[in-house]
């Protein structure tokens, strides 16, 4: 049971730690984390389109923060 805010500090911790040891062209820029399953098509497969959707609202948010 950790808060949003907790879970967000510890990935960016590990972001941090991994683009230490990779090429600039190879890191991680922007991550968003997720409570809800993923909505799924009738043949079990990602809805690719709306998660990117959803994903672009997130970071959207997460740069008007910054």
């Amino acid at each position: 049971h950790f808060s949003r805010g907790q879970v967000d500090a510890e990935f960016s911790r590990a972001i941090d730690e991994v683009n230490r040891a990779t090429e600039p062209f190879k890191r991680i820029h922007f991550f968003v984390t997720r409570r809800d399953p993923f909505n799924m098509t009738s043949s079990r497969k990602v809805r690719r389109s709306q998660v990117a959707d959803e994903a672009r609202a997130e970071y959207l948010r997460k740069l008007a923060r910054t």
